[in-house]
C-alpha cells in the first residue's frame, strides 16, 4: 500500500511539472529581413506562440514588406488564420481575408504578434506603413485600366477620379494579379455612397453616374470604400421635382428630416438629384425599403413602387439611405398648449393651440424653456400634435421627483402653477414613461393662497378644496400660518393636508400623503398649522386651551395643574414675600403648573391660555390654589383672596375668617395668598390693587362694621355673597 502511494505521488508530481505545448504557430517570410529578426530569420517555418498566444520579434528591419499567417498546428494541413483585428492593431496593415497578412515598417522596430478570439493583432514600437503599390483598380473603363490587373495603382491605398463622366461603371480591386481580388462581397456598404445596383457579373462593384462627378475608391481595413460626390433627394413630399427636392448628401449622412410634418397621406422615392430624369439604377423606392429598420411605410401606388405612409397627427419624418436601402422612421411631435397671455409664456401663443411650432418640444431633448414669465397663474398640457384621446398628457403625468414643488392639478386636469415673481420655467416630456417634468428656475412654485383641508371634525368641511376659512396667512418670511382656535375635539387622530390654490394636485399638496393632528385627551384646542412651500415642509402644533375672563376691575386669579402660555395683553404676577407693609411681586412669562398667579388685563375681556409642555417652578410663591371648589382648612396662616372693599379691588381676608385666619371656600381654578402670621401686616385687611399695575403697598382700610350692601334693585342684603355685584356707599362693589 505504501509503494502504491509513492507511485501515485510520483505520477502527480510529474504531471505538475509538464509544460503544455503551444497551440498556435506563426509562419512568415523571415529571410526578407536583412537584420534576420523577422520570424527569427526563418522562411515560412513554424514558430510556436507562447502561453498567451503571443510572440515578439526584436529589431525587425524597416523598408521591407513582410507577410505571414497564423496556424493551429506545425504543418499546413490544419487551420490557417489570416484576419486582422484592426481595432486592436497598429494601422495601417494590408492583406488578410484568406491571403497572407502583411505590413511594412518605416523604422526598425520590435513587432509583437498575438492571436485573440480568432483574429490576429499586430503591434510595433514604431509606426507601420502600407506597401505603396499593393492595391490596384481594374475596371470596364479606360480610366480604370480597362480590366488590367495592375495598370492603375491606389497610392496610399486610395485613388480619386475627378469629374468622372456620366456613365455606367464596374470595377474590382486587385493585388497586382488576378490571384487576389476585392469585389462587391468586400464592399463596405455602410461607409460607401449609396448605389442602387451594387454588383454585376463576377462580383464586380457597379454604379451609375447621371452627371459627371468626383469618385474616390480606397481600401480600409481590408474592405473597399466607394465615395461618389453627388447628391440624392426625396421626391414626392412637396412635389416630384428632383431639382428642388429635399437633399441627402454624404455631409448629412444621407439623411433628411421633415420636422413637424402635418397629418395626411404621403408617398415618395429617393433618387439622384440631377434634373428630373429617372433611372432605375439611381432610384430607390418601396422595393429598397429596409422594413426591419423602419417603423412605417407601405407601397400605395402599385407598379410605381413609391414608399407610402400616413400620419394621424404631426410627426417628424426621417428618410435616410443606409446600407443602400431606405430607412423611414416617424417620430411623434410634442407641443405645450395652454392659457397663453401673449407674453413670454407660450411664446405669445394664445387659445390652447396644440400644434404651434414655437411651443414644440426640442426633438433631441423633448424639452422647452420659457424665460422671464411674469407673476401670474398659468395652465398647460403636453399634446402630441392635436387634441384627441391618447394625444395629451395632464397633471396626472407629472413626475414628482424631477419637478419643482408647488404646481397644481390632478388626474386629467390641466397642470397649473402660480408665479409670485418673474421666473424661468422648463417643461420636459419623456415619451417612454409618459411623464412630465416641470421645473422653476427658483426651484419651486409658490401658490397665491394655501389652505388646510381635512376631515370635517377638524376643518369644519369634509376635505373641501374651496373652503376659505382655513386659508393660511403669510408671515413675511416666506412661511405661512393658520391659527385654528376653539376646536372641541375628542381623543384621536385627525387627517389633513395643506393644498395650494384651492386645487388638488400632488405638486401642491403638503404632504403628498395625509398628515395628522393627534389629540391626547378630549377638550378645547388651539391648533397652529405652518407651511414652508420653498422647502416643501409643513407642521402642526396642538395646544389645549382655556379661557379666562378678567373682572370689571382688571384682575383675576388663576390656578391649574397644567402649564399655560400667556396671550398678548395678559400679564401674570406672583408674590414672593412681604416686605414690611408691602408685597414683593414678580411678573412671569408663562403660568407654571400648580402655581397660583394674579392675572391683569383689559376689564371684562376674555383671554385664551394655551397649554404648554414648557414648565418652571417658583418655590417661594405665596400664591396657592385649587383646581376645583374646595374648603381650605384652618392651618393658622393668614389668607387673602381677590375681592373689593369700599369699591377698591385688592387681595383681602376671606369672609368668615378671623383676620384671614380660619377655614374658607376657594373657587375652582382660583388662587389665594397664604402668608405666615409673623409676616402679615397687623390689622391690615388686605392689599389694594389700583389701575393695571399691582400696588404692593399695604394700605389700612377702615373696617366699617356698619357698611350696608344693596342689590342692583335697591334691596338691602344682610349676607352679601362673593361673586355678586352690590351697591355699597354709593358705589358698585364686586365681591370675590
Amino acid at each position: 500500500m505504501k509503494n502504491i502511494y509513492k507511485f501515485l505521488t510520483l505520477i502527480i508530481a510529474c504531471m505538475l511539472t509538464v509544460n503544455l505545448s503551444a497551440t498556435y504557430y506563426i509562419v512568415g517570410d523571415g529571410t526578407d529581413d536583412p537584420n534576420g529578426k523577422w520570424c527569427n530569420g526563418t522562411n515560412w517555418e513554424f514558430l510556436a506562440l507562447d502561453e498567451n498566444n503571443s510572440i515578439t520579434f526584436y529589431g525587425v528591419a524597416a523598408g521591407k514588406n513582410y507577410g505571414f499567417k497564423i496556424t493551429n498546428a506545425a504543418d499546413w494541413s490544419h487551420d490557417q488564420y489570416t484576419t486582422f483585428d484592426y481595432d486592436n492593431s497598429d494601422a495601417p496593415l494590408y492583406g488578410g481575408n484568406g491571403g497572407d497578412m502583411g505590413f511594412r515598417l518605416t523604422e526598425d522596430a520590435d513587432v509583437t504578434v498575438s492571436f485573440v478570439d480568432g483574429k490576429v493583432r499586430l503591434r510595433a514600437t514604431k509606426p507601420l506603413a502600407y506597401r505603396s503599390n499593393y492595391y490596384y483598380i481594374a475596371g470596364d473603363k479606360s480610366a480604370m485600366g480597362s480590366w488590367s490587373e495592375n495598370a492603375v495603382v491606389l497610392t496610399d491605398d486610395q485613388i480619386t477620379f475627378s469629374n468622372l463622366a456620366a456613365e455606367w461603371y464596374e470595377f474590382k480591386i486587385t493585388n497586382g494579379t488576378w490571384d487576389k481580388t476585392w469585389g462587391y462581397s468586400e464592399l463596405d456598404v455602410a461607409k460607401s455612397s449609396p448605389m442602387h445596383k451594387t454588383y454585376g457579373e463576377g462580383n464586380n462593384i457597379c454604379f451609375r453616374l447621371q452627371a459627371a462627378a468626383d469618385v474616390t475608391v480606397k481600401m480600409e481595413n481590408g474592405k473597399v470604400v466607394l465615395l461618389i460626390d453627388r447628391e440624392y433627394c426625396v421626391t414626392g413630399i412637396g412635389g416630384w421635382d428632383a431639382v428642388t427636392g429635399y437633399t441627402l448628401t454624404q455631409a448629412n449622412n444621407y439623411t433628411y428630416t421633415f420636422y413637424n410634418l402635418s397629418s395626411g397621406d404621403y408617398r415618395f422615392k429617393v433618387k439622384e438629384k440631377v434634373g428630373n430624369a429617372w433611372h432605375d439604377d439611381c432610384t430607390w423606392g418601396y422595393d429598397h425599403l429596409d422594413t426591419e429598420n423602419s417603423n412605417t411605410g407601405g407601397d400605395w401606388d402599385g407598379d410605381s413602387h413609391n414608399v407610402g405612409f400616413h400620419l394621424n397627427t404631426p410627426h417628424d419624418v426621417t428618410i435616410a439611405l443606409v446600407n443602400n436601402k431606405i430607412c423611414l422612421n416617424v417620430t411623434p411631435v410634442y407641443f405645450v398648449a395652454g392659457n397663453g397671455n401673449g407674453g413670454a409664456w407660450l411664446n405669445g401663443v394664445t387659445g390652447w393651440n396644440p400644434s404651434a411650432a414655437v411651443n414644440r418640444l426640442d426633438p433631441e431633448t423633448n424639452c422647452i424653456t420659457y424665460s422671464g414669465i411674469p407673476a401670474g397663474t398659468y395652465e398647460f398640457k403636453v399634446v402630441k400634435g392635436a387634441w384627441g384621446e391618447g394625444n395629451e398628457w395632464a397633471a396626472g403625468n407629472v413626475e414628482l421627483e424631477t419637478s419643482s414643488k408647488g404646481y397644481q392639478g390632478n388626474g386629467t386636469n390641466n397642470i397649473k402653477f402660480d408665479l409670485q415673481q418673474s421666473t424661468n420655467v422648463t417643461i420636459t416630456f419623456n415619451p417612454e414613461t409618459e411623464k412630465i417634468s416641470l421645473v422653476s428656475s427658483h426651484g419651486y412654485f409658490l401658490s397665491n393662497v394655501y389652505s388646510v383641508t381635512g376631515v370635517e371634525a377638524l376643518t369644519g368641511a369634509n376635505w373641501s378644496a374651496t373652503a376659505t376659512d382655513t386659508e393660511l396667512t403669510p408671515k413675511g418670511d416666506g412661511t405661512y400660518e393658520l391659527i385654528m382656535r376653539n376646536k372641541d375635539l375628542s381623543v384621536g387622530n385627525y387627517d389633513y393636508k395643506i393644498i395650494g390654490g384651492h386645487s388638488w394636485g400632488d405638486g401642491c399638496e403638503y404632504p403628498t400623503s395625509n398628515a395628522q393632528v393627534s389629540i391626547p385627551e378630549a377638550g378645547t384646542y388651539t391648533i397652529i398649522f405652518t407651511l414652508n412651500p420653498v422647502e416643501g415642509t409643513q407642521s402642526n402644533a396642538v395646544y389645549k386651551q382655556q379661557d379666562v375672563t378678567i373682572s370689571a376691575y382688571g384682575y383675576s386669579t388663576f390656578y391649574s395643574d397644567k402649564a399655560w402660555t400667556l396671550p398678548d395683553g395678559l400679564t401674570a404676577t406672583i408674590f414672593t414675600q412681604v416686605n414690611g407693609t408691602a408685597l414683593v411681586g414678580e411678573s412671569i412669562d408663562l403660568i407654571p403648573a400648580n402655581t397660583g398667579v394674579l392675572l391683569s388685563g383689559t376689564a371684562n375681556d376674555t383671554y385664551t391660555l394655551l397649554q404648554t409642555t414648557t414648565d418652571v417652578t417658583y418655590s417661594n410663591n405665596l400664591f396657592r390654589g385649587t383646581t376645583s371648589a374646595e374648603t381650605i382648612a384652618d392651618n393658622g396662616k393668614v389668607h387673602y383672596i381677590l375681592g373689593t372693599k369700599s369699591g377698591e379691588c385688592g387681595l383681602y381676608w376671606p369672609s368668615g375668617t378671623d383676620q384671614g385666619v380660619g377655614a374658607f371656600e376657594n373657587k375652582a381654578g382660583k388662587a389665594y395668598l397664604e402668608i405666615e402670621p409673623s409676616a402679615a401686616p397687623a390689622g391690615a385687611p388686605g392689599f389694594i390693587l389700583r389701575g393695571k399695575d399691582v400696588v404692593t403697598a399695604v394700605e389700612d382700610l377702615p373696617v366699617n362694621e356698619d357698611a350696608e350692601y344693596y342689590d342692583l334693585l335697591g334691596r338691602k342684603v344682610t349676607h352679601p355673597q362673593p361673586g355678586n355685584l352690590y351697591i355699597c356707599n354709593g358705589k358698585k362693589v364686586l365681591l370675590f
